[in-house]
């Protein structure tokens, strides 16, 4: 048999309530931000669901596999017999891995069942191609032993597009969803307040948010901007809100609920240099919350989701003028059900049950 290939009753299982579902990742807290719901969305159609990741998970039960880290190491020629072990133990019709490692690990570790991948966004920069041309290798070198794909943009459905045609790619464009009673659509309130939500990191380029709440006081039409989160760049924001006269205007108020945060502002500013599919860009559409952002990987063709050229301040300042002061037009924003976890969890079901089916021939002859 292919190394994917399960016995008959395996993969009949797998097509009616009571299949096993393998999720994997590289680290804990990610399974505990993204799929704890889908999980417990899964027990609820009658599925088993399994968790295994590098790290402890903190909201779910889950198995510590150490030789699955975030970042490559010498451990990880341990993981392919780790992940077997896991397989087998569990007996997993399915495994759905995210996170690139991970899926890398998982995907070349010869599992006896098919790997699903969920490519949250894969790690390539379009500004600078060579300093990235090692992931696509690891990549391309992952494909072989994938069974299907889950995308969230188009430049990652074209990417897979390019170098494996015959792969069946499966697109989610709203991801995992959300529980959307928790993000119920508000009026936009009649004030000056910007959000910002992500890590203080230089992926997701905080300063930009800074400089633009600065080019916004120097035209005499400040606005307040609040940055949620935190990260190795926190202190940095301050210090540059104080040397750019913005002190005041900024308001960084650490980890804080993005709901009530989202109803309390007038739009949403993303500054990342490239996503997969941002989470905070789903929740501001399910509260009915524009948003600006710079022309990156991963922000394109997104409802409600207004872009300007990459790096450039001014233009972002324009456009959160234009922004903060035209409402939404009306039909914008997608329905509370298309944006629902509950809708995403059936596709993903299919995703995963047909993935179960495929011939092992077929996949066989990608191998």
């Amino acid at each position: 048999m292919p190394p994917h290939a399960r016995a008959p009753d395996g993969l009949r299982r797998a097509t009616a309530a009571g299949g096993r579902v393998g999720i994997l990742a590289s680290s804990g807290p990610h399974l505990d931000s993204v799929f704890v719901r889908v999980g417990d969305l899964l027990r609820s159609r009658g599925h088993e669901v399994h968790y295994a990741a590098g790290t402890p998970m903190e909201r779910a039960p889950g198995v510590v596999v150490t030789s699955v880290t975030e970042r490559w190491q010498l451990a990880n020629l341990r993981a392919g017999k780790d992940l077997r072990r896991w397989v087998e133990e569990v007996d997993a019709d399915v495994v759905l891995v995210s996170t690139s490692t991970a899926a890398l690990l998982a995907r070349r570790a010869a599992l006896p069942v098919p790997v699903v991948y969920f490519a949250r966004g894969l790690g390539f920069r379009e500004a600078s191609p060579a300093r990235t041309a090692h992931w696509e290798l690891l990549e391309r070198w992952g494909l072989p032993r994938t069974s299907s794909v889950i995308t969230l943009n188009d430049e990652d459905e074209a990417w897979f597009a390019r170098w494996a045609p015959d792969l069946p790619v499966h697109r989610l464009p709203f991801g995992v969803g959300l529980p959307v009673e928790t993000f119920p659509a508000s009026p936009q309130p009649d004030n000056n307040v910007v959000l910002w939500v992500g890590g203080h990191t230089p992926r997701k380029r905080p300063w930009l948010a800074v400089q633009v709440a600065a080019e916004m006081r120097r035209r005499g039409t400040p606005i307040r901007l609040r940055m949620l989160g935190c990260g190795p760049l926190t202190a940095e924001i301050t210090r540059l809100a104080g040397r750019l006269g913005v002190a005041d205007d900024v308001t960084v108020p650490g980890y804080v609920p993005v709901a009530p945060e989202l109803q309390g502002a007038r739009m949403l500013l993303h500054t990342a240099d490239r996503e997969g599919l941002p989470r905070v860009v789903v929740e501001a559409l399910a509260v009915q919350r524009p948003t600006a952002s710079f022309d990156v990987k991963g922000m394109r063709r997104l409802p409600a989701v207004e872009l300007i050229a990459d790096g450039d301040v001014p233009a972002m300042a324009d456009l959160v003028a234009h922004l903060l002061t035209h409402p939404v037009a009306d039909g914008a924003f997608p329905s509370a059900e298309e944006l629902s976890d509950e809708r995403a969890v059936v596709a993903l079901e299919t995703v995963l049950t047909e993935a179960v089916n495929t011939t092992p021939g077929g996949l066989s002859e990608r191998n």
